[in-house]
């Protein structure tokens, strides 16, 4: 199929809402409002956009972050028609200029994002290792329905108190130390300020992060 690249850094209003309903058909369980998905996006911190166009009509697009692909996302209409394989394409072309490798998922700047879907009808790990990619480790989205959620007595564990990160800059440092603990390299995605993050304390010293 031919088609356009737009390589976009900072894309309009309507655009951001037009790569919005790409997204939600692709990840119709991992639901976002156009809001979070714009701040998702990370566009005022570098990130780029990657746009698939023919006739106008954009078809899919992928997010290149800190030089990782951290969102590749095809229009059901147009999967296997060869889509997904061009954005891929131009984002290793962005990522070779400064770097040896590129990873799908996480970069220096974003802890875990969407990635590609994988689902019963989207198997995008089996698509990347097809193109070459080695599969270091998946991380899964999990979705439980609130309004039948109830809790459960007998998961709490005695002695853990769950708080709100402070967002001090000592927080941060031990909300980062205790990452890096638990998955070496983790760290680096704790460290900014302005998070939102629940913190796992025993007798005062952090021991769990989400």
């Amino acid at each position: 199929m031919r088609m356009q690249m737009d390589i976009d850094p900072s894309p309009g209003e309507r655009e951001i809402l037009k790569l919005y309903e790409i997204y939600d058909s692709c990840f119709r369980r991992l639901r976002a409002t156009p809001e979070a998905f714009r701040n998702r996006l990370n566009l005022q911190n570098g990130a780029l956009s990657i746009t698939a166009r023919r006739n106008g009509e954009a078809l899919g697009f992928g997010l290149m972050d800190g030089g990782a692909l951290t969102m590749l996302c095809v229009a059901p209409p147009y999967r296997n028609r060869g889509v997904g394989t061009q954005i891929l394409e131009r984002a290793e072309q962005i990522a070779a200029r400064d770097r040896r490798e590129i990873g799908v998922g996480v970069s220096n700047r974003s802890y875990l994002m969407p990635g590609a879907p994988m689902d019963d009808i989207v198997n995008a790990g089996a698509w990347f290792i097809k193109r070459g990619y080695r599969k270091h480790w998946i991380s899964r989205d999990m979705v439980v329905e609130l309004d039948a959620y109830a809790h459960n007595p007998a998961l709490d564990a005695p002695g853990i108190h769950i708080r709100a990160c402070g967002n001090t800059p000592l927080e941060n440092r031990a909300a980062a130390e205790c990452a890096e603990r638990a998955k070496a390299g983790w760290g680096r995605f704790f460290e900014r300020d302005n998070q939102s993050v629940l913190l796992a304390e025993i007798s005062g010293e952090i021991v769990g992060l989400v």
